[in-house]
């Protein structure tokens, strides 16, 4: 049951990780047409597309602005990856 947990928690973490650069990529302004960006771009709308719409756009604090939906979904899955590492750790104590 542990390596279950270990696989999902590995699994969450590489999601995490596409949509933090993801989201870092837009930040400092990456060219949305270079392959890598368009790729990293392309997997992290797997990911946030269903938390679309549950906030507003975007939000702007002076001239900077930021999306919301990777954040939302960012914060989701890093939730989702505490709870399976306690998971985790709680049936590897169990044996």
């Amino acid at each position: 049951m542990s390596v279950i947990f270990k696989i999902l928690y590995t699994t969450v973490v590489f999601i995490e990780s596409v949509i933090f650069f993801s989201i870092l990529t837009k930040i400092l302004g990456a060219n949305p047409s270079h392959p890598f960006i368009n790729w990293l771009n392309d997997i992290s709308l797997l990911f946030t597309r269903p938390f679309e719409n549950i906030l507003a756009e975007e939000i702007c604090i002076d001239r900077f602005c930021t999306p919301l939906t990777p954040l939302i979904s960012f914060i989701f899955f890093l939730i989702l990856g505490f709870i399976l590492s306690e998971l985790s750790k709680t049936f590897s104590r169990t044996k």
